[in-house]
């Protein structure tokens, strides 16, 4: 199987660490919306989130004075640190493909704070446990 053929088989919507925190979410008994898409949504008004390509991953939501954006990224696509290594081939690429994909990560979760929202980026290397902690943090941000 050629590289292109492997890669093309890699989902973006739907992966395996956004399926585990949304049935984290289930359990914890809080309300959500999926790959909340930037302008259609009604509550994305912001100019600066009209101005983004790409969709929220995850907008947890409920009565309360604030909504949670949660970000949750894979270590490779995203160059997580101490994680993330350059594939050995096509250097160039993949160096510009994280730098990018990084760039944009910082320009969504500026743009969900300036609409007020507080953002939580969960990585795909940590364990259940830390991703409840730090969603629950923000839970009781949310409801201050």
């Amino acid at each position: 199987m050629t590289r292109s053929e492997l890669m093309s088989r890699i989902k973006s919507k739907n992966t395996g660490p956004e399926r585990r925190l949304w049935r984290a979410l289930r359990k914890a008994g809080l309300y959500y919306r999926r790959h909340a898409r930037v302008g259609v949504w009604r509550t994305y008004t912001c100019d600066a989130l009209a101005r983004l390509t790409k969709s929220l991953d995850n907008v947890v939501s409920w009565p309360q004075p604030r909504q949670i954006a949660v970000f949750v990224h894979g270590c490779f696509w995203h160059g997580h640190a101490g994680c993330y290594r350059t594939p050995r081939t096509n250097v160039r690429f993949w160096e510009d493909k994280v730098r990018n994909n990084t760039r944009r990560d910082r320009r969504a979760a500026a743009a969900a704070k300036n609409d007020r929202h507080i953002v939580v980026t969960l990585w795909e290397c940590e364990d259940d446990a830390r991703w409840a902690r730090k969603i629950q943090s923000a839970v009781r941000k949310a409801g201050a």
